[in-house]
């Protein structure tokens, strides 16, 4: 995958970051919102379909993996970060990927 474009957009609220990356027709989204205020973490809200909600914690950090249409998403929160990653990630790749936003 290569980054093809990355927006900041500040609010009131918030501070959010997208980054888009491609490889041929696949993409994938990671977005991180900094958020102002702590109360303001818990209101983001993903699309998902009928599979359950994976929960996996690594870090002490809790990371939610879920689908929706063929597309993964995960997502996860640290004090005021609130971030995800969505798009053409194989589900059974999640936890993978996670575990390597950790390393080294």
């Amino acid at each position: 995958f290569k980054q093809a474009g990355v927006e900041v957009i500040p609010s009131r609220e918030s501070i959010k970051i997208h980054a888009t990356y491609e490889n041929g027709e696949r993409r994938i989204y990671f977005t991180a919102w900094l958020l102002y205020s702590l109360e303001d973490v818990g209101r983001g809200m993903y699309e998902k379909d009928g599979n359950d909600v994976v929960l996996y914690e690594i870090n002490g950090i809790e990371h939610y993996i879920m689908s929706n249409n063929d597309q993964a998403t995960i997502v996860w929160v640290k004090n005021n970060l609130m971030c995800s990653l969505t798009g053409d990630i194989p589900i059974e790749h999640a936890e993978a990927i996670i575990k390597s936003i950790y390393e080294g």
